[in-house]
């Protein structure tokens, strides 16, 4: 995870894609939207400018890598950037942001965007649905939901997880379009190119805002690992246990069990 550096964000795609796509990105982000710096009077208002201005060239560079791709097979992986705006909140995030695609999540005043997982990331989503999600939901038991969705609890406002459980005797922090409160089982699904994201700022995070169980799958050596037992002063877990292939996967609050090898069996493409 990075800040919204507009030479990090140049130098990270003359890296990975060359010096041209780099140059592009950035004469087409500032011929397409001029009016965001020159009218950005101020420090605060210049920094807030450049913050959307870099959040509207990410999108537009993986489009570009996208019409490369056929003729160069070049691809842009998943990008998560922040900004350096430690001031965003719920009512920014519902205001300020373009309904693009794009993951936007503002954890402890910071604004995060992720650009659209892979296919074998979704996949694994729609498996936790198939295995967990709907037979809770069948029975009674729970309400599930998959990204996009909005949670705000303490330091989240809001994160959209990957996967969602809430007890039913829970379903009325469910309101006004969002989940309103710590949910029962957040998972999240590990993107190589950002691991932190998950393993660091969401574990605290959702430590600290009291999420009993939360989940990091992990696609690339394909197992599981668990975290219970939050505890908010420490701002992590104090019981983990990780789950691997060939075992089963079992939900504290839940009464479910999936074998871990089923939530990445099938994919016709594995690539993270």
């Amino acid at each position: 995870v990075h800040s919204f550096d507009p030479w990090f964000l140049f130098e990270e795609l003359t890296d990975r894609h060359g010096f041209f796509l780099s140059i592009s990105v950035a004469i087409r982000s500032i011929r397409l939207h001029p009016w965001f710096i020159m009218n950005a009077h101020g420090a605060a208002r210049r920094r807030r400018a450049l913050d959307v201005l870099l959040l509207l060239a990410v999108p537009w560079a993986q489009n570009h890598s996208r019409e490369r791709t056929m003729a160069d097979t070049v691809a842009l992986p998943t990008i998560t950037l922040r900004s350096l705006d430690a001031g965003w909140n719920y009512e920014r995030w519902e205001r300020e942001l373009p309904d693009d695609g794009n993951r936007y999540e503002v954890i402890e005043g910071i604004l995060y965007m992720t650009t659209a997982p892979s296919y074998f990331h979704q996949w694994i989503v729609r498996r936790l649905d198939q295995y967990i999600g709907v037979p809770l939901e069948q029975q009674g038991l729970a309400y599930a939901a998959t990204a996009p969705i909005g949670v705000l609890m303490p330091g989240c406002d809001p994160v959209q997880p990957d996967f969602v459980l809430v007890r039913r005797d829970r379903a009325g922090i469910i309101s006004e379009r969002r989940i309103r409160g710590a949910p029962d089982l957040i998972a999240e699904v590990l993107s190589p190119s950002n691991p932190e994201q998950d393993t660091i700022i969401k574990r605290r995070v959702y430590a600290r805002a009291g999420v009993p169980e939360y989940w990091i799958i992990r696609p690339e050596t394909r197992d599981v690992l668990v975290c219970r037992n939050p505890d908010a002063a420490l701002g992590d877990y104090t019981f983990t246990l990780l789950v691997g292939a060939a075992e089963t996967l079992s939900a504290h609050t839940f009464p479910i069990t999936v074998p871990v090898a089923e939530l990445f069996a099938g994919a016709p493409d594995t690539t993270a």
